[in-house]
């Protein structure tokens, strides 16, 4: 039960990225340990996009312009 909360919680995590993500050239594994269940959303899906970016797998977010 707790490993399927902590793979829902990366799921989504990624989810959410996956439109700054090239669509081909990348296979992911992500492998939660403990301390995934009891992060904080924003601390774990910082950690995940600290992680993506430094593989070269996310675009930088878009400034946006007034």
């Amino acid at each position: 039960m707790q490993r399927n909360r902590a793979r829902r919680r990366l799921r989504e995590i990624v989810r959410r990225r996956f439109p700054r993500m090239p669509e081909l050239g990348y296979w992911m594994v992500l492998i939660a340990n403990r301390g995934a269940l009891a992060a904080l959303h924003q601390d774990l899906a910082s950690d995940v996009e600290r992680l993506l970016a430094s593989a070269g797998a996310l675009e930088p977010v878009e400034a946006e312009t007034h």
